[in-house]
């Protein structure tokens, strides 16, 4: 049986995304080769016949082409006969193209048949219809969820992605880190390769230095960056984020910031439900004044300006990620334009 050559590739980890592509374009062998059978497509400016004819194109020198299409717009695909058209389209995708739709997602729990609960999806979940064509088709096509793992996977995430670059940490390490990057994996990928770098791969990275390398050289001011974003302190974000950027990568900062922001709405749906400081301490992993910091921010926003806040994050993700935007740039549009009702 040929493997499949359509993959739908969706979830809330953008680096998890983004190491999937990277493999997949290295599979497309010698790089010089490799871009001129490479296409990359936003759904959201493009059409069905864009799709159809970077996928239709003859392999040059290769065996096979990749189309990317990042954010497909799948919303805009409301009426049935709008979703017979773009099904159409994925029948009639040729084997020598590797077709990947890349969907931004977000978890969610769902009881299963024995009335467990178990993480799902949003969007693409069992009752989407591109799910159900899926299952018609699965010798062409392949389903790839890439959950961000909550707070209390992390310890366990951050294990298993140091041995992956070969190292190891400990438990206690693990759990420091953790605590210092929260479920932001981009930022934490980052990190463990410092940590690893910094004991040279010979020995298991301990929470010392995880508080040494990691916590000590850059909490302090990218916390106070964060905490000046939310509280709408624009002059002393911007002299905070001038002085990160001398010594980090802004897209290091930038995760940082999406990673508080997750947080925070996170906070503020709990409050919403009936949580209080105490549910918050213990389900966000915030001790001491860190909760009530972080609630103190969350009561200046509504839940939809913090819902917006997100949104507006996301958007400049996309930009920095295709080089519309520099990262840079992104912090400081978005430290200029966050709007809260409560001041």
């Amino acid at each position: 049986m040929p493997a499949p050559h359509i993959f739908f590739l969706h979830g809330d980890d953008p680096a998890g995304l983004t190491e999937r592509l990277d493999a997949l374009c290295a599979a497309m062998g010698d790089p010089a080769m490799a871009d001129l059978n490479l296409t990359r497509l936003d759904g959201r400016t493009c059409g069905d016949n864009d799709i159809r004819n970077a996928a239709l194109a003859i392999p040059f020198l290769s065996d096979h082409r990749l189309v990317i299409v990042n954010n497909p717009g799948l919303g805009k695909l409301s009426t049935d006969s709008q979703k017979d058209r773009f099904t159409a389209l994925l029948n009639e995708i040729p084997p020598t193209t590797q077709l990947v739709l890349v969907i931004a997602d977000e978890s969610a729990w769902k009881k299963n048949t024995k009335g467990s609960w178990e993480k799902s999806w949003k969007t693409l979940n069992s009752g989407h219809f591109l799910m159900k064509w899926a299952k018609d088709h699965a010798e062409k096509v392949t389903e790839e969820g890439f959950h961000l793992p909550d707070q209390r996977e992390m310890p366990a995430w951050i294990t298993t992605e140091a041995k992956k670059q070969g190292g190891q940490f400990t438990l206690q390490a693990a759990s420091a880190l953790a605590d210092f990057t929260g479920p932001d994996t981009q930022i934490a990928r980052q990190e463990i390769a410092k940590l690893l770098s910094y004991v040279d791969y010979q020995r298991a990275v301990t929470d010392e230095d995880v508080y040494l390398v990691s916590i000590s050289q850059n909490q302090a001011t990218v916390f106070q960056f964060n905490e000046a974003v939310a509280a709408g302190q624009k002059s002393q974000g911007l002299h905070l984020l001038h002085q990160l950027l001398e010594t980090d990568e802004p897209l290091m900062v930038f995760g940082s910031l999406v990673s508080h922001f997750r947080r925070l709405l996170l906070i503020k749906e709990s409050l919403q439900h009936g949580g209080n400081m105490e549910s918050i301490r213990k389900d966000f992993g915030l001790f001491g004044r860190n909760a009530e910091k972080a609630v103190q921010q969350c009561r200046r926003f509504s839940l939809e300006e913090l819902k917006a806040a997100f949104l507006r994050l996301s958007e400049l993700d996309f930009e920095i990620k295709n080089g519309i935007t520099p990262a840079d740039l992104a912090l400081e549009l978005f430290l200029m334009e966050l709007k809260a009702s409560k001041t």
